[in-house]
């Protein structure tokens, strides 16, 4: 029996509206069990997360490859059964089954599955360890035949040359998925980060191979979403939320963190430089501004009088009382932006995002700067965020130190992280400068002059990005390049 026949023999639990099938012009109905996508290369480990969450979640699991492959595959990998009949089979299974399990590479014919599910997984891996779990993948099954071939002429069959010439362009096949600019694959990475942007709120992010404790994490969110009716990402279930929720965190930001003479003050009174000269000429009494995790409003007061609306969103109300406080006219939202399709409906001209990526949880950072770069109001409006854990600054020195002593880990990212975020989500770089060459120690020592006159000679230098503790990226939307997909 075919995929589709199996599918289309189902029980049919709902009727559903054709809202359910059209994303975010319509929300799916409430299904009684959890409904989750899985995407991702070839390698990344799709099948096995989505047998071990079948099992988990008690729903059925289908494959995209088993209905692609129905009529088969030609030399190129490319499926033959058209694409219409494919994209009619997946509906089927999307409306005969409540819960379910779906994976597979392919994203351009899959919206059913994405607009329907609960919850996106994508995982994402380097292209070393994806074509790394191929050629492993590979090994296993050719040593399986060998195992049950019996006969000498059956072992020379299971290693046939034409086996190999297979792996072979399936190497290359997995190889050319992260080639942004690749036609020799009906999909890339960056053609299917297009196409699902406008789900980033339901998207988890895994860029490593996963670890048992990141399966518990997934079967958690997946559940919390599905009896809650709304998003994990952002609300009382992230660790960052739930820190930031305490009474005395204001004092601690405005008083200890950035009191006089500390090094995150004196550090801020720098950039503060830099952030104004790449956007205060862009900017007009027209102008709309949102600060994103806004905090105690540092950032704000700065801004603020150089445009006509200030918004400020954050999910500590505690932080948010404090910053009305200090700019009773501007418009302040407790919510969690991810689950609040009215905040994402808002456009901005400037967006500063400071001091979240780096603490949030690393899969909630890609979704969050997707959603913020849709907020942009056109390709002149900016959007500003910063590192403030440089993985090659003197404090990426201090985690080898801290290791060897045993001491808890220091949240650090590299460069190289920020900027795929930044391209995953459809933005490019206008400037980036690095702020802080030496560390916070110094500024509670007799060194402090002298740290203080390093770092603002190092704020005034271009290089210093290499080095710095604090990386300030300002970003505008990338131009759309022309993305050719196989006529599937």
């Amino acid at each position: 029996m075919s995929m589709a026949q199996a599918a289309a023999g189902g029980p049919a639990t709902r009727d559903p509206s054709n809202a359910e099938l059209e994303g975010e012009r319509g929300q799916p109905e409430k299904s009684s069990s959890p409904r989750v996508h899985i995407f991702g290369p070839p390698g990344a480990g799709k099948t096995t997360l989505a047998a071990v969450l079948a099992l988990r979640l008690k729903v059925p699991h289908f494959e995209l490859d088993a209905i692609a492959s129905e009529m088969g595959w030609d030399s190129d990998f490319n499926p033959i059964l058209p694409r219409d009949e494919r994209i009619h089979a997946l509906e089927t299974i999307v409306r005969n089954h409540d819960g379910w399990i779906i994976e597979g590479s392919s994203t351009d014919w899959a919206d059913a599955a994405l607009d329907a599910a609960d919850t996106i997984v994508w995982l994402d891996p380097p292209e070393r360890a994806a074509l790394a779990r191929v050629v492993s993948r590979h090994v296993c099954e050719s040593a399986e035949r060998v195992r049950s071939a019996g006969s000498a002429r059956k072992t020379i069959s299971a290693l046939r040359h034409q086996r190999l010439r297979d792996f072979k362009k399936f190497v290359g096949y997995t190889h050319n998925y992260f080639r942004s600019g690749s036609v020799k694959v009906p999909f890339t990475r960056a053609a299917s980060i297009t196409h699902v942007a406008r789900y980033a709120p339901k998207i988890l992010q895994f860029r490593r191979s996963l670890s048992q404790l990141d399966v518990e994490h997934i079967v958690e969110a997946v559940q919390f979403k599905h009896s809650r009716g709304r998003e994990i990402i952002g609300n009382s279930t992230s660790e960052y939320a739930i820190l930031h929720q305490s009474d005395d965190i204001p004092e601690f930001y405005d008083h200890s963190m950035y009191g006089p003479g500390t090094y995150d003050a004196f550090i801020w009174r720098v950039q503060q430089k830099f952030i104004l000269d790449a956007v205060r000429p862009l900017l007009t009494k027209a102008s709309r501004y949102l600060d994103f995790a806004c905090g105690t409003g540092r950032i704000m007061k700065e801004i603020a009088p150089y445009v006509g609306e200030t918004t400020g969103l954050d999910t500590s109300q505690t932080m948010i009382n404090q910053a009305r406080s200090t700019l009773p006219t501007a418009n302040f939202e407790c919510t969690d932006l991810l689950s609040d399709g009215r905040a994402q409906q808002a456009r901005y001209d400037l967006i500063t995002a400071f001091r979240f990526f780096l603490n949030t949880e690393p899969e909630i950072r890609a979704p969050v700067l997707m959603t913020l770069a849709a907020m942009l109001a056109d390709a002149d409006a900016r959007l500003v965020f910063n590192i403030h854990g440089h993985g090659r600054s003197a404090l990426g020195l201090s985690e080898a130190y801290r290791r060897l002593r045993r001491w808890p880990p220091v949240h650090l990212m590299s460069k190289r992280e920020a900027l795929q975020l930044i391209s995953d989500a459809g933005l490019e770089v206008e400037a980036c400068r690095g702020f802080g060459l030496t560390i916070a120690r110094l500024y509670r020592s007799r060194l402090r002059g002298i740290a203080q006159t390093l770092d603002a000679a190092g704020a005034k230098a271009g290089w210093t990005g290499f080095f710095a503790q604090d990386l300030v990226f300002v970003c505008r939307q990338a131009p759309i390049k022309s993305t050719r997909w196989a006529a599937m």
